[in-house]
């Protein structure tokens, strides 16, 4: 198993019943979605779903996914690692796969070098279908299990350094500056951090139906005996930044963040923020990884500055028609594509 996601964090925050029973009450009603079996009865983690789109424009396509997965016509929070506590469970899928009419499968954020990458790819080349890698994506986290808050610091570039700790002295000067938990408020939480998306990114964190998923999700991931951290970064009484971390197994995901940006010239909200978290998390029995996720900043690459460990995500599309796999082949050789190694 790859020491940046061990055993004991198998099978992620993702891949709980406490997430994919949320994921089907938000996104199991979607009128494009259909939820395939008796999803009543089997364990959600071998739940699928299918819809019908066009490719190419003019091709109607059945595409099969696991319950859970975001796409662009269910665009739920993306959940990342796809993986099960024993990845022997995947043949399972796999083979109830054969069950459904389908024309392609798609499983995104799969551990590049995990054990379920080599089982689909032994399951395409048995049912002779075409194993196409459509992305290739970088997660960065913070191993805090051998290390202390100080070395980790140490170790960091001086710039970095100071935005992720150094520059709390500016803002101590105006004020009390400290970090709650303001669990179970999530209705205060979510109106923070969509305020903070809207004035930066002119929209949203959280459309209706990822509320709905949030909500819902972090109510069975407490009830589960997870942790749940709403942490607000305060001066005195005023919110300055929002992150909203989870603990499963003594791994903590970063799912979504938001600040005031331009707060004070020199200070960088979001970054102050994530220090205060990942000083938490060496100072925490109970933690450890501290997790950014994949996925890159507005303006650069902030989490490869602040991590001291990373892995490679792919995406891929599992192909069963001759014709598609054929149709896909010449699509990518006239937009040059190639594959990710």
């Amino acid at each position: 198993m790859n020491d940046y996601f061990p055993q004991h964090h198998r099978p992620g925050l993702f891949r709980t019943s406490a997430w994919l029973s949320a994921w089907l009450t938000a996104w199991g009603t979607h009128p494009r979605l259909k939820c395939l079996g008796d999803i009543n009865t089997q364990p959600l983690a071998s739940g699928l779903c299918s819809f019908t789109d066009y490719k190419f424009r003019f091709l109607p396509l059945r595409t099969l996914i696991p319950v859970g997965v975001a796409t662009g016509v269910a665009p739920s929070i993306r959940g990342e690692y796809f993986c099960f506590e024993d990845p022997q469970q995947l043949k399972s899928l796999l083979a109830e796969s054969l069950s459904h009419y389908w024309h392609q499968f798609y499983i995104p954020d799969l551990m590049f070098d995990s054990a379920e990458f080599e089982i689909i790819k032994d399951f395409c080349a048995q049912q002779h279908f075409a194993l196409l890698i459509r992305d290739k994506t970088t997660s960065y986290g913070v191993d805090v299990r051998n290390d202390t808050f100080t070395h980790y610091l140490k170790n960091l570039g001086s710039s970095t350094r100071l935005k992720l700790f150094n520059r709390r002295t500016k803002l101590m000067e105006l004020g009390d500056l400290h970090v709650t938990n303001i669990w179970p408020d999530t209705e205060k939480f979510i109106g923070l951090i969509n305020q903070f998306h809207w004035e930066r990114w002119n929209e949203p964190c959280f459309l209706p139906r990822n509320t709905t998923l949030i909500i819902n999700a972090l109510n069975n991931l407490a009830a589960a005996g997870h942790g749940v951290d709403l942490s607000v970064l305060w001066l005195d009484d005023k919110p300055l930044s929002v992150m909203l971390d989870i603990n499963v197994n003594g791994r903590v995901y970063n799912l979504q963040s938001g600040y005031i940006e331009n707060f004070m010239h020199g200070v960088s909200l979001g970054t102050l923020h994530f220090g205060f978290q990942i000083e938490a998390a060496f100072n925490s029995p109970a933690v450890d990884y501290y997790d950014f996720m994949a996925g890159k900043g507005k303006h650069c690459n902030y989490k490869e500055a602040i991590a001291n460990a990373q892995l490679d995500f792919v995406s891929v599309y599992i192909v069963k028609p001759a014709l598609l796999q054929f149709a896909y082949h010449v699509n990518d050789y006239l937009k040059g594509y190639r594959q990710p190694n």
